[in-house]
C-alpha cells in the first residue's frame, strides 16, 4: 500500500453524475490545513516457488490497484456537499438529493460516481506541491463516490465532514485510450468550459 499526502488547505468542487460543472454550483467547501491523503492498494498476483522454500513468492503479476482519498470538509457549502455525501440518493441530472431515502439497491457504483475537483488554496504548501508541468497550481481531478460513513451533525456547532472517497479509473481528458485515477486539472475544467 502506498500513501501520499496532498498537504495544505484545499478547495473542492464535486459534480455528481448527470451534472453540467459550475464553479458556482458545486463548491463543497475547503479541506483542513492536513489537506488530502491518498492510498493506493497495489493488486498483485504472487508467483511462488519451493525452490527457496514452500511459500516463498519470487516474483508477481500486476494486476492493477484500487485508491482511496481521505478528507476533512470545512466550511462546507451545504446543498453542494449532500450530493458527493449521499451519491446513491441524487437524481440522475444530479440537482436534488432525497438524503433520507435508501436509494435503489443493485445500482452501479460507477453510474452514480461524480467528479471531484481538487485545487491547492494559493501561498499553501498545497499549491507548492501541485506542480503539473504546465497546469502548476490547478490541483487534480478525480473521479469515484463517498463509501465513507455519513457523519452529519444536527447542531449549531462548527461542521466538519468526514470523507472517504472511492476512486474509481477514467479515460485521461488528453488521451482516452490511457486510463487514470487522477489527471492535473485546467481552471477551464473546473469551469466547465474546456473543449
Amino acid at each position: 500500500m502506498a500513501c501520499t499526502a496532498l498537504v495544505g488547505y484545499h478547495t473542492l468542487y464535486y459534480v455528481p453524475s448527470g451534472a453540467t460543472p459550475s464553479t458556482s454550483t458545486h463548491l463543497v467547501g475547503k479541506t483542513g490545513e492536513e489537506g488530502i491523503r491518498l492510498t493506493r492498494d497495489v493488486l498483485i498476483q504472487e508467483i511462488t516457488a519451493d525452490e527457496l522454500g514452500p511459500e516463498a513468492i519470487v516474483d508477481g503479476v500486476y494486476q492493477g490497484a484500487n485508491m482511496e482519498m481521505e478528507f476533512v470538509l470545512e466550511e462546507v457549502n451545504v446543498e453542494s456537499v449532500q450530493a458527493l455525501m449521499h451519491p446513491f440518493q441524487t437524481n440522475a441530472a444530479g440537482t436534488s438529493v432525497e438524503a433520507g431515502h435508501v436509494g435503489v439497491t443493485g445500482t452501479l457504483a460507477s453510474g452514480r460516481a461524480g467528479t471531484l475537483f481538487a485545487l491547492p488554496v494559493a501561498n499553501t504548501p498545497a499549491a507548492n506541491q501541485d506542480t503539473g508541468g504546465s497546469l502548476d497550481g490547478y490541483g487534480r481531478i478525480f473521479q469515484g463516490i463517498n463509501i465513507g460513513p455519513v457523519v452529519e451533525t444536527l447542531d449549531t456547532t462548527p461542521r466538519f465532514i468526514p470523507i472517504r472517497f472511492r476512486c474509481y479509473p477514467y479515460p485521461l481528458y488528453a488521451s482516452p485510450s490511457t486510463l487514470v485515477y487522477w489527471e492535473w486539472a485546467a481552471a477551464l475544467k473546473v469551469a466547465g468550459t474546456a473543449t
